[in-house]
């Protein structure tokens, strides 16, 4: 595990803990003295760097940890409640006793069709929701940005309708996103904040303007928009 006293160097301006098998979490403390270092990209630049390290939150993304967007350890515990309560909310608004593999809300996370977790401290925490083809009706709730583990999304094939919403795109650990096959009329330009994203997919949906922003996501590696409604593309 990381040591609990990595706040305790008074004097510390380089601290390098990238490429290893730390395991554990981001105290609370850390931040005021670890934060104001910054990222350090290169071994010859001053900041800190816990990338590539699988057993930390997000591999190690501690830049997320100082931005908000990624939860101490203390706040693990409450948050697994929130993880639940922010899917009862994504059921709901999504007409979730109606679907075709609905959930059972009185049992356990782990049963609940289509969720994947990320050990979390000891704790999972909602890392994946996949219902393609599962006969969700509605606009995705704001609440999903209470899933700060949240990393994939794939809603495609069903009957999603209105904008993304802005609050999802809060989340800096988002990789992939399949909207494909739904209802979807609008992308807002908060698309941008995904700076981990490298699959988008909103093909065959009423999107007929793409935001400009779409072009600051340099991890973008796979964007589907095929479909007939399109007719505008940022140059």
């Amino acid at each position: 595990n990381l040591p609990d006293k990595l706040d305790d160097l008074p004097n510390l301006k380089k601290l390098y803990l990238q490429n290893n098998n730390f395991s554990g979490c981001f105290k609370e403390e850390w931040k005021t003295a670890l934060c104001e270092l910054g990222f350090a990209a290169s071994k010859e630049e001053d900041g800190y760097n816990f990338t590539n390290n699988p057993d930390l939150p997000n591999s190690g993304d501690f830049q997320a940890f100082c931005e908000g967007t990624l939860e101490a350890c203390e706040n693990n515990l409450n948050s697994r409640r929130q993880d639940s309560l922010a899917l009862v909310d994504f059921y709901y608004a999504l007409d979730g006793p109606n679907w075709i593999e609905s959930w059972n809300l009185s049992e356990p996370l782990e049963n609940w069709n289509g969720i994947l977790f990320f050990n979390v401290n000891n704790i999972g925490r909602v890392s994946d929701i996949s219902l393609s083809g599962n006969g969700l009706k509605g606009e995705i709730p704001s609440t999903i940005d209470r899933l700060f583990y949240l990393e994939s999304l794939n809603l495609s094939d069903n009957q999603i309708s209105g904008a993304v919403p802005t609050t999802a795109l809060t989340n800096r650990i988002l990789t992939s996103i399949g909207l494909a096959s739904n209802e979807i009329t609008t992308i807002p330009e908060e698309i941008s904040n995904l700076q981990k994203l490298w699959g988008l997919d909103l093909s065959n949906n009423q999107i007929n303007a793409i935001p400009s922003s779409i072009s600051e996501i340099h991890t973008l590696i796979r964007l589907n928009l095929s479909g007939k409604n399109i007719t505008t593309i940022p140059e």
